[in-house]
């Protein structure tokens, strides 16, 4: 699954928040915002992404 810095997630624990930070190649790492922390998660612990900026796009 591909997560953008942005998104609101909900992870395999439970918790839900907006990524703040993504980063790496083979296994890509997030900084996730609870609101009541930060959590450093790997991208295969996010169970599925609640919303997207719909406005973002490419040029």
């Amino acid at each position: 699954m591909t997560v953008l810095k942005g998104d609101r997630v909900r992870l395999q624990t439970g918790e839900t928040g907006i990524v703040v930070e993504v980063w790496g190649i083979a296994r890509t790492w997030l900084k996730v915002d609870t609101g009541s922390g930060h959590v450093i998660c790997m991208a295969a612990a996010v169970e599925r992404i609640i919303n997207r900026d719909k406005g973002r796009k490419w040029r």
